[in-house]
């Protein structure tokens, strides 16, 4: 179970990066977790992605474990849930496990695939979503990710 200090810390966080929202994100914190919805709009597309973002029991074991889930229901594991690219930061399932996984510093799964990551992380104490945050919308808004409705035409 959590300890009270980080579920405090993780909420103030989460608090002020929704208020400080300029990309009509939104975030939820799921009371008593370390673990955060956030959706998010692609700036270049207007795509909605919603991420999953959870710490386990401790903000201290590193980065969050993230994957990219419905943006209605939050369930895990749906390839079409997920950017087409670029596929070597998104791992889409079920090529790369049963829900997929984001491959950066930023990222529980990254640095478990590359311990040279693991002094890269952008893990703050008091604001140790706000990095992972924002290293994850600067990839999901680069040139190289598709909008989604192209893609599922094509398919």
């Amino acid at each position: 179970m959590p300890s009270a200090l980080d579920l405090r810390i993780l909420a103030a966080d989460v608090a002020r990066l929704a208020s400080d929202a300029v990309d009509e994100s939104l975030f939820e914190h799921v009371d008593g977790t370390l673990r955060v919805y956030h959706w998010a709009r692609q700036h270049r597309t207007g795509d909605t992605y919603c991420l999953r973002y959870d710490y386990g029991e401790s903000l201290a074991a590193g980065p969050p474990s993230v994957v990219f889930c419905n943006v209605v229901s939050k369930a895990e594991g749906d390839f079409a849930d997920w950017p087409t690219g670029p596929e070597s930061f998104f791992k889409r399932p079920p090529a790369n496990g049963p829900t997929g996984w984001v491959c950066t510093p930023a990222t529980r799964e990254g640095v478990q695939h590359h311990a040279e990551w693991r002094d890269l992380a952008p893990v703050h104490p008091i604001r140790p979503l706000a990095g992972v945050v924002a290293s994850l919308l600067e990839i999901l808004n680069g040139r190289d990710v598709p909008q989604r409705t192209q893609m599922r035409a094509a398919s």
